[in-house]
């Protein structure tokens, strides 16, 4: 999801004093006079198509032309049928086959199928020598975090908003409604919850040196495993 959803979603750099030179991965190059100011736009080039796995078609978005704005964790997997980045990765053997191929991407995986974004694709913590140095302690943090808790727990939308249930809608009444439910009717109750969950983000995410969600806020149900409404 840091793909989606960077902590830093913009990069200030400022150049040197004097002239400096870009190169693109095009070959093309670009003078910056000194002292200029600019900004990378990290989810920009975290679903630019040219360096990412995608699919033609969008999950949530019929009239999108690919699939790089959901939230698709087989994207990094190699051996899953992909267009784009994908595809090109694997033609140049861009597997996975060390930590430290993997230092720009904030990672430390070592398993020989998942997809490793070029240098500069994937920048949730910036790159290069001015990069988070705390960023090897967040990925562990994270991995450590959602381990714990989907060992014993799982989430999901609450759409108390929904369910017709009354007035109250207490979280008995919520349940007790769900239960009674057609497997159809789940569905599209959940897909209800779900696209405001995405309207939400979509609208709601802003910040200015960390990105924060404000406005709305989008509710969720905490349940031991085995205890799911809608899996």
């Amino acid at each position: 999801q840091l793909r989606l959803i960077p902590s830093v979603p913009m990069i200030p750099k400022r150049s040197s004093s004097g002239p400096q030179t870009l190169i693109r991965d095009t070959g093309a190059t670009i003078a910056l006079p000194g002292g200029t100011f600019s900004h990378f736009c990290a989810p920009s080039v975290h679903c630019n198509p040219r360096y990412w796995p995608h699919q033609p078609r969008s999950l949530r978005d019929p009239s999108a032309a690919n699939d790089l704005m959901d939230f698709v964790p087989e994207r990094w997997m190699l051996d899953v049928k992909h267009e784009g980045g994908g595809k090109e990765q694997e033609e140049k053997g861009g597997h996975v086959e060390s930590i430290e191929e993997l230092e720009n991407s904030a990672m430390d995986i070592g398993a020989d199928k998942l997809f490793n974004p070029r240098r500069g694709a994937f920048i949730p913590f910036s790159d290069g020598p001015r990069g988070c140095l705390g960023r090897r302690f967040a990925m562990v943090e994270l991995v450590a975090v959602a381990a714990t808790i989907f060992r014993e727990y799982s989430v999901e939308l609450d759409v108390r908003d929904h369910v017709e249930t009354g007035q109250a809608r207490s979280t008995q009444e919520v349940e007790a409604s769900i239960a009674g439910m057609g497997e159809e009717r789940r569905k599209q109750v959940y897909a209800k919850a779900s696209q405001r969950a995405w309207r939400i983000l979509d609208g709601g995410l802003g910040g200015l040196v960390t990105l924060q969600q404000r406005g709305e806020k989008i509710g969720v149900r905490v349940c031991r495993r085995g205890g799911e409404m809608f899996w």
